[in-house]
């Protein structure tokens, strides 16, 4: 992200980036004009879930630690240092979607 990537050289606070998480099938991406939206934006990141309708995804992805449920980092934080932008970078989930027949999301 170049907004990023300019506050790193400046020597300025970082962005925060706001997190979409997709939980899509097939060509989602492409066939509901999703890769041309995130295209065009620069302060959201898209982290793309692929699944299938059937059978059920049975995992997640959370920007939460919660150890009761054995999830003991935050996911998106470690996608997000693992990426180009590296660490330290501010960022919180703004939008969950899922393709309408996804079973088990948000529910």
């Amino acid at each position: 992200m170049q907004r990023v990537a300019a506050a790193r050289r400046a020597g300025g606070a970082l962005p925060e980036l706001k997190v979409t998480l997709l939980f899509g099938v097939g060509q989602d991406l492409d066939n509901l004009g999703l890769r041309f939206f995130f295209e065009q934006v620069d302060d959201t990141i898209r982290i793309n879930i692929p699944g299938a309708e059937q059978p059920r995804w049975n995992f997640g992805i959370s920007g939460l630690k919660d150890v009761s449920r054995g999830v003991v980092e935050d996911q998106v934080k470690k996608l997000i240092e693992a990426s180009a932008l590296g660490s330290g970078v501010p960022h919180k989930i703004a939008i969950l979607a899922t393709h309408g027949g996804v079973a088990g999301v948000g529910g």
